[in-house]
């Protein structure tokens, strides 16, 4: 039987949620039945012993580079970017696929639009609240996000990561008619479960853990304002944050300006976050704007007490109380968080309600789903 040539398009696999969904989608797929081209633009090389070596890699642009960088400049400031951009995606794809699928926000979806009479399927992932989070449209260089809608509409089908995300995009651009489809993150417990114990270490103060990308939608900089209220309290808290991204300088150079250090401790990316939320007592969140979490969805999996902000994917997971929703606030997050220290009951009693939730996001049913789309 013939396989099935699927293009998949994001920025890169380093870190984040949607990245590490598409690593598990590609580790559980039928390479039997289908043919896999992964399709990335930033410069950092992707760790391909994650990925199985059928996956056919290609990478072109390398953002992030600073020669390309000014070059790019340059370019936009004669009007020949877009052309510049069709060029290089098109010359690193020259071949046709059964479906191509813009697998992020953003420039995967202008890239995505260069390449439409390279498949007769048409896909896109929405993984955020796009009511929120602008800095998508404006990788179509566009601020009020026409031609991100223009884009959306060519497609023959949108995915969203959760109702919440959905509802949020048919706000944001009534005009697109394109059909919509939500499809709920799975996350694989028994992997998980395996990967927390390939490092052993135990924290002896309690500990309260964020994951993710360092970058301005997450909110991060809440966590200095709560590490202030930890620091002026008797409490002994430690915040640990892993991850990478553009704010990391930044929020390094605030913390050791406020003399935080010792209570807020940047743990730096990396590829297996799970030891780091099995030694961890409490793990929040402080995003403005979320789809379906992957990092706290695998945090509930391994019975971790959530409190996040109302972002709209946190809404959908934690509503029905499995978890505490708060604004953002940092005075709101040290109540909760102190209160979850001081009684060992409570903690257990988020934690049992995380561990069910976690067993709703079955492995099986999303790549059946997942099979019908592509």
């Amino acid at each position: 039987m013939k396989r099935r040539k699927i293009l998949f398009i994001i920025n890169s696999l380093k870190c984040g949620g949607a990245e590490k969904m598409l690593k598990d989608i590609f580790n559980n797929i039928d390479l039997s039945k289908y043919e896999l081209y992964l399709l990335v633009f930033n410069k950092q090389r992707i760790n391909l012993k994650d990925l199985p070596t059928e996956i056919h890699f290609i990478q072109t642009l390398k953002f992030g580079c600073r020669i390309n960088h000014y070059f790019e400049l340059l370019l936009k400031h004669m009007g020949l970017l877009d052309s510049y951009y069709m060029y290089k995606i098109r010359k690193a794809v020259p071949f046709k696929f059964d479906t191509i699928v813009s697998f992020l926000e953003g420039f995967p979806v202008r890239a995505h639009c260069y390449l439409f009479d390279k498949a007769e399927n048409h896909v896109s992932f929405i993984h955020t609240d796009l009511s929120i989070y602008k800095a998508s449209s404006f990788q179509f260089e566009d601020k009020v996000g026409k031609r991100q809608a223009d884009a959306y509409q060519l497609m023959n089908k949108l995915v969203f990561v959760s109702h919440n995300i959905k509802d949020a995009f048919i706000r944001v651009y009534p005009q697109v008619t394109t059909p919509k489809e939500v499809l709920v993150n799975f996350i694989d417990s028994n992997k998980i479960l395996r990967l927390s114990f390939e490092k052993n270490f135990e924290w002896k103060e309690f500990t309260v853990l964020s994951v993710g990308r360092i970058v301005p939608i997450k909110g991060f900089d809440l966590l200095l304002d709560i590490a202030q209220r930890i620091k002026d309290s008797s409490f002994n808290i430690k915040i640990r944050l892993v991850g990478d991204g553009s704010e990391m300088q930044r929020l390094k150079r605030e913390l050791d300006q406020r003399n935080l250090s010792d209570i807020l401790i940047f743990e730096g990316f990396s590829n297996n976050p799970y030891p780091y939320m099995k030694n961890a007592d409490v793990f929040i969140s402080t995003s403005f704007a979320e789809g379906l979490p992957l990092a706290m969805l695998e945090a509930m999996s391994l019975s971790l007490p959530i409190i996040a902000t109302k972002t709209a994917g946190a809404v959908e997971l934690l509503s029905d109380g499995s978890g505490i929703l708060v604004e953002r606030d940092a005075d709101l997050f040290f109540k909760h968080i102190s209160d979850l220290q001081s009684s060992e009951q409570l903690r257990n009693e988020y934690a049992k309600r995380s561990s069910e939730k976690a067993k709703k996001f079955d492995k099986d049913r999303y790549m059946e789903q997942l099979y019908k789309i592509i």
